[in-house]
C-alpha cells in the first residue's frame, strides 16, 4: 500500500495545511459569528412568501405559473425566478427549523468569501504578499454588505458570480476549452435560483466582445495605454462564444423556459429606486456610510491608477489598462451608486483588484514579512502568542453569547410583524369576505401564516406592470393626496391593514454642516401621512384595531351590514 496515499497520510497533510493557515481559519470563524449575529438581528419582510412558495412547490410538485395570492393581480402569469432556492429554504426550515436555515445562509456568505479568497490567490496575489490589504478590504466590504445579507435569496447570486469569474479567468489563463463545460451547468442552476443570472450572461457577452475588440485594436490600432498581454486568440475567443451560447440555452431548459426572459425583461424598476430602501441610490437618506467608504476608496484607487498612466504616458508603462477588468469594475461601480442592493456585486469582484493594486503600489515583500512575523511567525514570544490566542477565543465566546438565537422568528420579531393583529383578524371572521388592502411589508408574512386570505400586495411582484405603471407605484397611489378615495373604490376595498407611518429620516447636525443636507419640510412630512389622515377624517372608515405596530380600518358601510 502506498503510504503517501493512505488515510493517515492524507489526514496528516490536511492537518499540516490547517496548522499553516490557522490564522485564516480564525479570521473566517470570526466573520461567521458576524454573519450569524447579523442574520439573527432582523427578519427579512419577504421571508414569509419565499417559504410559502417553496411549500406550494413541494405540495404541487410544480413551479407556480399563476398568481392566486393577490386579488389585485388574480389570474395573471407569474414566474418565480427563485423557485429552486425557495424550495430548498422551505425544506430546511420545515425539517430542521429557523436556526439551521440561518446557519445555511451564513454558510453561503462564508462560501463566497472563501471563493473570493481562492480567486484572489489564484489570479491576483500569486506572488504571496499583499494579503493584509485583501483581508482589510474583504472585511470592510462584508461589513458594508451586511444590510443585504442574512436569509436573503440574493446570496446565491453572489456565490454564482464569483464562480463565473473563476471559470472565466481560469479559461483565459489556461485556454483549455474543457473548463468551459462548467458554464452551462452553472447557468442552468443559477437561472433556477435567482434573476441575477442575467448579469452573469451580460458578463459572458462583455468578455467575448472585449477579447474580440482587443485583437482588432492590437492589429489595427495598437494603443500604448492598453494591456494586450491577456488577449485571447480568435479561435479561443470563438470557443468561449460558443459555450456562452450553450449557457444561454441552458437557462431556457429550466422549468419556465423562455417565459423566464419575457417575464424578467418586462420589468421596469424606475419606481423601485424611489419606494424600496435597498433599491435607493447611494445619495438617498439614510446614507450607508460603510458602503460609501468602500466605494470612495475604490474610486480613489481608480483615479490614482489613471493619474499614474497619464503622467507616465511617454515612458515605458509598468501598468496598463486591462479592458476586461476596467469594464466590469466601472459597470458595477455605477450600478452600486444607482442602487444599494448592487453593492455586494461590486464588492465581490473589486476586492481582489484593490488588494493587488495596493500591494503593487504601497506594499513590499519586506513589509509583508514584517507583518507576518509580528502576527504569525516565530518572532513573537510563546507567552504573547498564547495570550493573543486566549483573547481571541474570549472574543469568540463573547460574540457567540451575544447572538440572539431564535427558533420562532415571527413571534421573536413582533416589533416588525403584526402577530397580534393577525390574531385579532382571525377572531373576527365577519371580515373575511372583505377585500383587504395590506401594508407592503406585511404581505410576505400574511402569505405564510394566512395563505387562504387574499391580499393586495407582497414582495414578489413590485415591478409587475399594471395600469400603465409598476405594482409598487399602484400601491403608493393609495397614499397620494387626492387619489386615496378613488384607489380604494377601484378595488372595492373593505378593510385596510397598514403599519403606522414611519417618520422621514432625520438629519444629523454634522450632516447639515458638512454635507449641506436640510431637514424635510413639514408640508412634505405631512404628505407622507395622507393615507391615515384620509381614513381618519373621511367619516367612511372606522378603526377597529390599533397597537404599537399597525392599525386596522373597516369601512363603516360594511360594519352596518353585520
Amino acid at each position: 500500500m502506498d503510504c503517501y496515499n493512505s488515510p493517515m497520510a492524507k489526514l496528516k497533510t490536511i492537518l499540516e495545511i490547517i496548522a499553516k493557515n490557522y490564522w485564516i481559519i480564525f479570521f473566517y470563524l470570526l466573520v461567521f459569528l458576524v454573519l450569524l449575529n447579523n442574520s439573527f438581528s432582523y427578519l427579512d419582510v419577504d421571508l414569509g412568501w419565499h417559504l410559502a412558495t417553496g411549500k406550494r412547490i413541494l405540495e404541487t410538485m410544480a413551479v407556480p405559473t399563476i398568481n392566486n395570492e393577490n386579488f389585485s393581480l388574480a389570474g395573471t402569469s407569474w414566474v418565480d425566478h427563485e423557485w429552486l432556492i425557495n424550495l430548498f429554504s422551505y425544506l430546511i426550515y420545515n425539517f430542521t427549523g429557523y436556526v439551521c436555515l440561518t446557519i445555511f445562509f451564513s454558510g453561503l456568505a462564508i462560501t463566497f468569501l472563501v471563493l473570493q479568497l481562492f480567486f484572489t490567490k489564484r489570479f491576483f496575489l500569486e506572488k504571496g504578499y499583499g494579503w493584509t490589504f485583501f483581508f482589510i478590504f474583504q472585511f470592510l466590504g462584508l461589513w458594508a454588505s451586511l444590510p443585504h445579507l442574512g436569509i436573503r435569496m440574493q446570496e446565491i447570486g453572489l456565490v454564482n458570480l464569483i464562480l463565473l469569474f473563476i471559470i472565466i479567468y481560469s479559461y483565459n489563463k489556461k485556454q483549455n476549452w474543457k473548463i468551459l463545460f462548467w458554464l452551462p451547468l452553472l447557468f442552468f442552476f443559477w437561472a433556477s435560483m435567482h434573476a441575477s443570472f442575467l448579469i452573469g450572461l451580460f458578463f459572458l457577452g462583455l468578455f467575448f466582445i472585449i477579447r474580440l475588440a482587443e485583437k482588432f485594436l492590437e492589429r489595427k490600432l495598437p494603443l500604448k495605454l492598453i494591456d494586450f498581454s491577456f488577449s485571447l486568440p480568435f479561435k479561443k475567443t470563438f470557443i468561449f462564444g460558443i459555450f456562452s451560447v450553450f449557457s444561454f440555452l441552458a437557462t431556457c431548459i429550466t422549468p419556465y423556459g423562455v417565459k423566464l426572459y419575457s417575464f424578467l425583461l418586462g420589468y421596469q424598476n424606475s419606481q423601485l429606486s424611489k419606494n424600496i430602501e435597498e433599491w435607493f441610490p447611494q445619495y438617498y437618506l439614510p446614507l450607508k456610510y460603510w458602503q460609501l467608504t468602500y466605494l470612495t476608496l475604490a474610486g480613489l484607487a481608480g483615479a490614482f491608477f489613471l493619474i499614474e498612466i497619464i503622467f507616465n504616458y511617454r515612458k515605458d508603462l509598468k501598468y496598463k489598462i486591462k479592458l476586461w477588468e476596467a469594464s466590469y469594475l466601472i459597470i458595477l461601480f455605477v450600478l452600486s451608486f444607482k442602487a444599494r442592493r448592487h453593492f455586494p456585486l461590486f464588492f465581490i469582484v473589486s476586492t481582489p483588484l484593490l488588494a493587488k493594486f495596493l500591494s503593487d503600489y504601497l506594499y513590499s515583500e519586506k513589509l509583508d514579512d514584517f507583518i507576518k512575523k509580528i502576527f504569525i511567525r516565530q518572532t513573537i514570544r510563546s507567552f504573547w502568542k498564547w495570550l493573543l490566542l486566549i483573547i481571541y477565543f474570549i472574543c469568540l465566546i463573547y460574540g457567540f453569547s451575544r447572538i440572539n438565537f431564535v427558533t420562532d422568528p415571527w413571534n421573536n420579531y413582533q416589533d416588525n410583524y403584526p402577530v397580534e393583529a393577525i390574531k385579532f383578524l382571525r377572531a373576527h371572521p365577519e371580515y373575511d369576505n372583505l377585500k383587504m388592502f395590506n401594508d407592503y411589508n406585511f404581505g410576505g408574512y400574511l402569505e405564510w401564516v394566512w395563505p387562504e386570505r387574499k391580499i393586495f400586495i407582497d414582495g414578489r411582484l413590485p415591478q409587475y406592470q399594471i395600469n400603465g405603471h409598476s405594482m409598487i407605484a399602484e400601491y403608493h397611489e393609495f397614499s397620494e393626496e387626492g387619489k386615496t378615495k378613488e384607489a380604494l373604490e377601484k378595488y372595492d376595498i373593505g378593510i385596510v391593514f397598514i403599519g403606522h407611518p414611519k417618520p422621514l429620516p432625520k438629519i444629523n447636525s454634522w450632516e447639515k454642516d458638512l454635507l449641506g443636507f436640510k431637514d424635510v419640510e413639514p408640508a412634505k412630512e405631512e404628505k407622507n401621512y395622507s393615507f391615515d389622515k384620509y381614513l381618519d377624517e373621511s367619516g367612511e372608515w372606522k378603526i377597529v384595531y390599533n397597537d404599537s405596530l399597525c392599525e386596522i380600518y373597516v369601512k363603516i358601510s360594511n360594519l352596518s351590514q353585520k
